[in-house]
């Protein structure tokens, strides 16, 4: 198997796996030292690389990103979510987030509209 195809399997199942339930754990330094320790491993495994390669390398490569850009890029997305839906801008607003003001301009499309569009 190529090394994309290799590293692809890896970010699906590995990294995956790890941003489920990170970003919503109050993790310790060593636990995130941990996960950061398990991805770089993964990610050097699936490029071939030997496990004494530099992480700064890997990381100035853009193969990887650190385990708090992930976390903080998995917040974001999940907020963007909620901020969709007059639910989710409820569910926000229940755990103080204070960004949702500008949400709460938006409407929902006439059923006319919607009825047209096709995505």
């Amino acid at each position: 198997m190529k090394e994309a195809n290799l590293l692809r399997l890896f970010q699906a199942f590995g990294v995956s796996r790890i941003l489920f339930i990170a970003p919503f754990l109050k993790l310790t330094k060593a636990e995130k030292s941990k996960l950061d320790i398990i991805i770089r491993k993964g990610i050097k495994s699936a490029l071939g690389l030997p496990p004494n390669t530099s992480t700064a390398k890997i990381l100035s490569l853009g193969v990887s990103n650190t385990l708090d850009e992930l976390i903080e890029a998995a917040k974001a997305s999940q907020q963007q979510r909620l901020l969709g839906s007059r639910t989710g801008r409820r569910i926000l607003e229940r755990l103080g987030y204070k960004s949702i003001e500008i949400a709460k301009d938006m409407k929902d499309l006439p059923k006319n509209v919607r009825e047209k569009l096709t995505i």
